[in-house]
């Protein structure tokens, strides 16, 4: 009795570790993401956005910033929280499919000359391109060539 309980006082602290290391591995983008932001070009002379701005830039609406480079929309990936928050809180769809007809729809009725492109890597994309902006987990940032933008209620 005195081993079993001997045992037991010895994995009652490393129970807790245990459970959490198991559950890290489980569900790594929820524990290792970062906050979602959004990036633009570091030739952007763009300072801040609202949520306002980016559904006109994200839905065609405003295609040219302001110094007249024209708006390059690249679009995480569909199985991201970057994605997620696009689809819902920016286009105000109901999940990350119906952006995709959303923007075939509005190529096909001309709002764009050609649909947002998905990139392996939307960060690197953004920082060769001029005028490009996209949002992202901020883990994803491994580049200084872009601006990380503040987004009131993103």
């Amino acid at each position: 009795m005195k081993l079993a309980a001997a045992k037991f006082r010895f994995w009652l602290p490393v129970l807790p570790v245990f459970l959490a290391l198991c559950f890290m591995l489980a569900f790594p983008a929820v524990c290792f993401s970062g906050k979602i932001v959004v990036v633009v070009n570091s030739e952007n002379g763009v300072s801040s956005l609202s949520i306002g701005d980016l559904r006109k830039l994200f839905k065609g609406e405003k295609k040219i910033w302001n110094d007249g480079t024209p708006v390059r929309l690249f679009l995480p990936s569909m199985e991201s929280e970057a994605m997620e928050k696009l689809t819902k809180k920016i286009l105000r769809k109901n999940k990350p499919s119906e952006v995709t007809r959303f923007y075939l729809r509005a190529v096909f009725q001309q709002k764009f000359a050609s649909p947002p492109r998905y990139y392996p890597d939307p960060v690197l994309a953004v920082a060769s391109t001029p005028g490009g902006i996209c949002l992202v987990d901020s883990s994803e940032i491994k580049t200084g060539k872009v601006k990380i933008i503040p987004v009131d209620g993103l």
